[in-house]
């Protein structure tokens, strides 16, 4: 209520607080002003009558923006509910600050991001400065060792280049056999292939070191050499460079401990490839380059290719370099067409997934026939978010979805135990992030879905699957120090759950 204007008070008469002005006032056409205790002064009642106006005024507006809400929430009763705004904060992704203040992005199906999801749908009460330990890859303090072209025999060339030629090259075929010379010694190669026979000679031994630890000084002898040539050598963007920032990341992938992101090397790769138009299918011409000339444009696409689609969706991104369906099926090398088709697949599953658009994402998904007949594992692993999900849009096809992603999980598990009983793992960010994230979305099927979906059977196999994925996990963080943090939260996950109790 109102005080009484002045007029009125002098006089003792009754205020009718009216605005902007009392009966009194307004007959006798004097200014209706009271007596302000917090200001310690007149105020017109003139004032008041401006703010309350503006007050109906804003009331009007929150009503309005209140039908609106209201109305969208019934068309899509997705967007309200908690689960499914957590889907939306995941799929929006997670924005990081990382070492020396540098922010890194980490999409849907990145780690980061489903480490977050599962602390939220498991109530593991993760905080920000957990997830940011995530992303901090502290490497060992790196050794500095002299390079002595001594400490490389002939019999430690001829172990590093054979196995290369076994166990590398065939997956990235870059520099053939025909490249080496077996009885040379490494210090009379040419200078022209000195850069090269180096990173051919890294990258094998950061994969033989695992088993035999006689080669460890030699690729830290190696690595420190192959940087200083590069930071002199590649002033030109040319295939030459290209090739060597690939065998680069392909020694990162084998090595997480270099203390350098492997996407930043994959990054100036692909910057230099968009630059000469390496994607350019329709020219046969070599790339331009002292040794990049001897090799098939279409090696240098596969293996670039390959790396970038398998580091970018493990951290949630669309790949730098992308090839057209049309410019795929117009390759000559059918073997070629297919492994390029099996990528574009992956990629065209994740773009279609969380793209931008309205409407339910799994209703999307399934009405696009050439992704619902997909049934690889690793195509189905980056739909991992939608256990997030929920709606009643997508009733019909959540199940498929749950399915799906139960058996790529565990496809993924066991195929990543048989590479590590076998040559070993490469690309151990990327295998890393897919154990990992199997082995979340085995705990929140188990714990979430396991009552509607699943029998007895397939409920030992979930778990069967959970304790061997956190076994590898552990073998993993063995060899790469920085993954501890991945592995206590996944050994978190497991122990609160009390999987070996079941």
């Amino acid at each position: 209520m109102l005080p009484s204007c002045i007029i009125c008070k002098k006089r003792k008469k009754k205020c009718d607080f009216n605005l902007p002005s009392c009966k009194h006032c307004e007959s006798m056409g004097t200014q209706c002003e009271y007596y302000d205790e917090g200001l310690d002064n007149n105020v017109p009642r003139e004032y008041l009558k401006s703010l309350n106006d503006n007050v109906i005024a804003l009331r009007n507006e929150i009503e309005k923006y209140r039908k609106k809400i209201n109305k969208r929430t019934s068309q899509n009763g997705y967007t309200v509910d908690k689960k499914n705004r957590l889907y939306e904060v995941i799929k929006n992704g997670t924005l990081l600050e990382g070492t020396n203040s540098e922010l890194h992005y980490f999409g849907p199906c990145s780690l980061v991001s489903m480490i977050y999801m599962s602390s939220m749908m498991l109530d593991l009460r993760i905080t920000s400065l957990d997830r940011v330990s995530i992303l901090d890859h502290k490497s060992i303090p790196p050794v500095k060792m002299t390079f002595d072209y001594g400490m490389i025999t002939s019999d430690h060339s001829k172990v590093l280049i054979t196995n290369y030629l076994t166990n590398i090259y065939p997956s990235n075929p870059l520099l053939s056999e025909s490249f080496f010379h077996f009885d040379l010694m490494v210090k009379n190669y040419p200078d022209k292939k000195q850069l090269f026979i180096l990173l051919i000679l890294l990258i094998s031994s950061a994969q033989i070191m695992r088993k035999r630890t006689d080669f460890v000084p030699i690729k830290v002898m190696l690595q420190q050499k192959v940087l200083e040539i590069m930071k002199t050598k590649l002033s030109r963007e040319d295939g030459d460079s290209i090739l060597a920032f690939l065998l680069y990341a392909l020694y990162e992938s084998f090595d997480p401990e270099t203390g350098k992101s492997m996407w930043k090397t994959l990054s100036s790769a692909c910057a230099i490839a968009e630059r000469l138009q390496l994607k350019n299918l329709d020219n046969t011409k070599p790339l331009p380059g002292l040794i990049a000339c001897t090799i098939p444009r279409s090696q240098f696409l596969k293996v670039l290719v390959f790396l970038d689609s398998e580091m970018s969706l493990c951290l949630g991104n669309s790949p730098s370099i992308s090839l057209s369906k049309n410019q795929i099926l117009n390759l000559k090398d059918l073997s070629l067409q297919s492994y390029f088709l099996q990528i574009f697949e992956k990629v065209q599953f994740y773009n279609t997934l969380y793209a931008n658009s309205s409407g339910c994402d799994i209703v999307r998904l399934f009405e696009s026939p050439m992704l619902t007949t997909q049934n690889d594992p690793n195509i189905w692993i980056l739909a991992s978010p939608l256990l997030s999900h929920n709606c009643t849009s997508c009733e019909a096809y959540f199940s498929t979805v749950v399915m799906n992603i139960l058996n790529a999980s565990i496809a993924i598990i066991g195929d990543y135990d048989l590479r590590i009983k076998g040559t070993g793992i490469t690309l151990y960010w990327v295998a890393l992030s897919k154990i990992s994230t199997a082995v979340l979305n085995l705990i929140l099927i188990k714990k979430l879905y396991y009552s509607n979906y699943f029998g007895l059977l397939e409920k030992s196999t979930v778990v069967d699957n959970i304790i061997l994925g956190q076994r590898l996990v552990s073998q993993i963080s063995s060899q790469w120090y920085s993954a501890n943090s991945i592995k206590s939260f996944i050994d978190m996950a497991c122990a609160i759950h009390k999987l070996q109790d079941i």
